[in-house]
Order: structure tokens, then C-alpha cells, then sequence
């Protein structure tokens, strides 16, 4: 109260819908630039995935494929601030991702060289899971 933050909503949702809100000073309420879409590999049990009691804004209808029935979260591709797919580390060391959105050509481009690069920087490491996502036995 005392440094007068302003409500604001992040999802452009009706307010008391669950919409996501937060707050901001009084002076920082200017409209921003959108940042370039990016393409994301997080891991399992990442404070971006697991971090939010509301995670429709970024999780959409992907849910039961994420989490384990403890809510645990599995592997996660993000594609301009969503989850849009699953990914995992091959025994050969390459990485597979599995989509669950349409993100477009460029999408599913940044996602495949993101996949490479961490296949690339992992190298010979094989780093084993703890919480297997539902979506791990669909991947090849």
C-alpha cells in the first residue's frame, strides 16, 4: 500500500475468472514491447513449470501430459512463453521432442536447433530423470 502498486491482469482475462493478475509501481505501467518468440528445452521439476498454483496461462491443455499424478513436471518445450511440447535425451545422446501445439515452421526450426544444442552441450552426459511425465512413453 504504502508504494501505491497498481493491480494489473497478465492473461487478459475477466477479473475473479482465475485470470492471472500482479502488480506493478504506478509508473511502470507503459505498454512494452513483445520480446522475439524463443524456443526453450526445461527439465523436469523446473521453478518455470512447476512455480504457479494457475498455470493455464502457459500450460493450456497440456496438463496431463506434464505432470505425474503427484504433480511432479516432466521435461517441458516452450515456444514464445507456453509449454508446447515434451522432450527427452536418447541413448545415443540426441534429444527428441514431441509437440502438442501448432507453433508454425519457425517454431518447430528454433525448437529443433535448441534440441541440438543441448544435445551438444550435454555431449556424453546422460543425466537420468526422477518423474517421468506421462508424455516420456510416447516419445521415441
Amino acid at each position: 500500500a504504502e508504494i501505491e502498486a497498481v493491480q494489473v491482469d497478465l492473461d487478459g482475462g475477466p477479473r475473479g475468472s482465475g485470470a492471472a493478475v500482479g502488480y506493478v509501481l504506478p509508473d511502470d505501467l507503459d505498454e512494452v514491447a513483445s520480446p522475439k518468440p524463443a524456443a526453450m528445452l526445461l527439465p523436469e521439476l523446473d521453478p518455470t513449470t512447476m512455480g504457479w498454483k494457475d498455470r493455464d496461462w502457459y500450460l493450456g491443455g497440456h496438463r496431463e501430459w506434464v505432470f505425474d499424478r503427484t504433480g511432479n513436471g516432466g521435461q517441458t518445450v516452450w515456444w514464445d512463453g507456453r509449454i508446447v511440447g515434451g522432450w527427452k535425451q536418447r541413448d545415443d545422446g540426441s534429444v527428441a521432442t514431441a509437440l502438442w501445439a501448432d507453433i508454425g515452421k519457425a517454431g518447430q526450426r528454433a525448437v529443433a536447433r535448441t534440441a541440438d544444442e543441448l544435445a551438444a552441450w550435454l555431449g556424453e552426459d546422460r543425466p537420468k530423470g526422477g518423474y517421468p511425465a506421462p508424455f516420456m512413453r510416447s516419445i521415441e
